[in-house]
């Protein structure tokens, strides 16, 4: 209670003097100072440290959050440095994370489920003449394909940004139409669900995704194959951030902050790639780039108890928009083992994985209970970092493949990532594919 009393003193105090030159020498941000960790951390506290100015720059309840927190650490309180990486949102780079778009709707066109190759390029067999054939002259022009996505991926915590654990389990149905024994062309619309789990339960998402494919592809009798996908996704988004933390003068938070809000992302792939056969034996060397455009609609948050400890540090996210473009150079090898039946195929498959570009810019976001306005001053933006991601890494994977009579087959594949810094992802993805 002491160091909330002297923490209100000294900040009006400092209300009497708001030049720059006494901004740049802010008291309340010198003391808060030694707490942070990272660049997020520090505009945080250049954000309180400023605004805890007297002069009505605040709602009641932030202005009472900012004095108990300075409070804090002018009295030294160890408490604060717990209590600014609570406050700090350092989750909200995370709904652009790479790896909750880029790569999937890629993985399913190179398994084979929206490709004239067949699941897991089961289109090319040996032929009688010792070469491979593509498609029989004597095709059906209509298949119709399903298929089961099943991710997971985590992040380990980097410096300014949270760790996460997330699930999600999709569903694609698709048409599409033969037009020449070489030349196909389809459509696939998809649903999924996801979570999102946050590190230290410090928050989650709940998601919901639609998304629609078109795509064409193209294959020669020589073996060689283009594979060409465009695609739109929306992602509903439901999310909570919880800010828990005590302080030694007895202030003690727990809030939750919930928000619910949109991102829309849409894609463009391409593979170009090359079959060879010998015998039962095939091998397939591909490139494939893939570029995405992610926008996510801004939203503002909404304490648990708008009258509790905690809630002035409820904030507003602005729209925001990336890009990220991805190439792969990879190999595929495959076997095929005749059965009475049906005809087996299983597959490994490596492929490097470079990242071209990358917007890693940083989010610039307000504290709602900012009210500089009503003072006639700018509403104060503080930026919420991104920390540098490897852009490269490795891509494992193993397939089955089956096929029967009558252009009936299904497949399973499980793909991970390899080398790629405090990321692991691992997909499971099975499916049919009927000709008619």
């Amino acid at each position: 209670m002491r160091s909330f009393v002297l923490a209100s003193v000294v900040i009006l105090l400092l209300g009497t003097a708001r030049d720059s030159a006494a901004q740049d020498s802010n008291p309340a941000i010198d003391a808060l100072r030694p707490f942070a960790n990272g660049s997020s951390q520090r505009e945080l506290i250049r954000a309180i440290g400023t605004l805890c100015f007297a002069g009505n720059r605040l709602s009641d309840r932030l202005q009472q959050d900012c004095n108990a927190l300075v409070g804090g650490a002018f009295g030294s309180d160890s408490n604060v440095r717990g209590a600014l990486a609570q406050i700090v949102a350092d989750n909200v780079n995370q709904t652009t994370d790479r790896t909750q778009f880029v790569g999937t709707d890629l993985l399913l066109m190179q398994v084979g489920v929206v490709s004239s190759r067949g699941p897991g390029g089961g289109g090319f067999l040996p032929a009688a003449n010792g070469g491979v054939t593509a498609a029989s002259e004597d095709f059906d022009a209509w298949s119709l394909h399903a298929a089961v996505d099943l991710r997971h991926r985590d992040r380990e915590r980097s410096v300014n940004e949270d760790g996460f654990d997330s699930d999600h389990v999709g569903l694609l149905l698709g048409l599409d139409r033969r037009f020449t024994p070489q030349l196909n062309a389809g459509v696939a619309v998809g649903f999924g669900q996801g979570d999102v789990e946050f590190g230290g339960g410090s928050g989650d998402q709940d998601i919901d995704e639609h998304k629609l494919l078109l795509y064409a592809n193209w294959s020669g009798d020589s073996g060689l194959y283009l594979d060409v996908l465009a695609s739109w996704q929306r992602r509903d988004i439901e999310q909570s951030r919880r800010v828990a933390y005590a302080l030694a003068g007895g202030t003690g938070v727990d809030q939750r902050f919930s928000a619910n809000f949109d991102a829309d992302a849409t894609a463009l792939a391409a593979t170009l790639g090359y079959h060879w056969q010998h015998g039962n034996m095939g091998l397939d060397g591909f490139i494939n780039i893939e570029s995405t455009s992610i926008e996510v609609d801004g939203y503002s948050e909404t304490a648990s108890s708008a009258d509790g400890n905690g809630a002035g540090w409820a904030i507003a996210v602005p729209d925001s928009d990336s890009d990220i473009t991805t190439a792969e150079l990879g190999w595929r090898a495959s076997w095929s083992i005749s059965g009475k039946r049906s005809v087996w195929l299983p597959q490994l498959e490596v492929a490097y994985v470079k990242v071209i570009d990358q917007d890693e810019s940083a989010t610039a976001v307000q504290f709602l209970g900012d009210r500089s306005g009503s003072v006639g001053l700018s509403n104060l933006i503080f930026a919420l970092s991104n920390d540098e991601e490897d852009d490269d890494y490795f891509r494992l994977g193993a397939g089955l493949v089956a096929q029967w009579a009558e252009g009936r087959s299904g497949f399973i594949n499980v793909s991970t990532h390899l080398g790629e810094s405090r990321y692991d992802a691992t997909s499971l993805t099975l499916g049919a594919r009927f000709e008619f």
